[in-house]
């Protein structure tokens, strides 16, 4: 099963990276007026953003141990 999902990802990033270089000439990605807009930021929305969202990361809901490695899906917890 290891290897099925191995050749899986692999085969994923290997049709990635071709699109990536099929498309190269395609992609025009202004660095100066990516930093211009930059400034524009308003922090402090950047700021509250993140004061709502940390609180909520760590909580117990968000952490399955049905995700975790070789867990027996009909063993496992919904939430620990």
């Amino acid at each position: 099963m290891k290897s099925r999902k191995a050749i899986v990802w692999l085969a994923l990033l290997i049709v990635l990276a071709l699109v990536v270089f099929v498309n190269r000439g395609r992609i025009h990605f202004d660095w100066g007026m990516f930093w211009l807009e930059l400034r524009h930021i308003a922090w402090i929305h950047i700021a509250a953003g993140i004061a709502f969202i940390a609180p909520i990361a760590p909580s117990p809901q968000w952490r399955s141990r049905c995700v975790l490695p070789h867990a027996d899906f009909y063993k496992c917890r919904r939430f620990s």
